[in-house]
């Protein structure tokens, strides 16, 4: 919002800096590249049919590693982290194990 409101400024022929001043926005800030946010991938359906072939009857036992294990053994070229990701979006991780007081 700011920094349209410089370029404007800018725009109309006034200095930068005194547009910053104007504005109330640090040089810093005004040359600071904005944060991209990422957009969520889309879940592959073929290797979500897939888990849940691999998960059925072993669904309160495979962790996301298990799963992970035996697609690669089923001929899959899988990492980890995506399976876990696809897990996650689907709700089928395991509760965390808690830690007993000692």
């Amino acid at each position: 919002m700011k920094r349209q409101l410089v370029e404007g400024l800018v725009m109309e022929g006034k200095p930068l800096k005194v547009a910053l001043e104007a504005v109330g926005m640090a040089k810093s800030s005004y040359y600071c590249r904005p944060i991209r946010r990422r957009k969520p991938r889309a879940l592959d359906e073929v290797l979500v049919r897939a888990i849940n072939d691999v998960r059925q009857g072993h669904a309160s036992v495979y962790d996301y590693r298990k799963v992970t294990m035996a697609l690669r053994a089923a001929g899959w070229k899988v990492n980890a982290k995506k399976v876990l990701r696809h897990l996650r979006a689907l709700g089928l991780t395991q509760p965390r194990k808690l830690k007993g007081q000692r």
